[in-house]
């Protein structure tokens, strides 16, 4: 189970990377294929962590790989 899970990392961290190490919200739906809609809803109910500054949300390269790795 622990293999599979590094693998996973693995993979994703090759998918992003050309990505900043904290993306804003363009950049999430972008890197997940996903809505704004749909970004703001999985941030409200707190499948990925983030950090608001401001007005403008933050989330970090890591969150989204832990997301998408709880997802599979």
């Amino acid at each position: 189970m622990v293999a599979s899970s590094n693998k996973s990392i693995t993979v994703y961290k090759s998918m992003f990377k050309s990505y900043p190490d904290v993306v804003d919200i363009p950049a999430l739906c972008e890197m997940l294929n996903i809505s704004r809609h749909t970004a703001y809803r999985i941030i409200d109910e707190g499948r990925i962590s983030c950090i608001k500054v401001g007005r403008a949300y933050r989330i970090t390269k890591v969150d989204i790989i832990k997301f998408l790795v709880n997802q599979s």
